[in-house]
């Protein structure tokens, strides 16, 4: 699932998403 994040883990935030805006 893609979604614009704000908050993101993994290197140079290419990782799991979290705290997702709302679509």
């Amino acid at each position: 699932m893609l979604c614009l994040c704000r908050i993101t883990f993994g290197p140079s935030g290419l990782g799991c998403c979290i705290q997702c805006y709302p679509n």
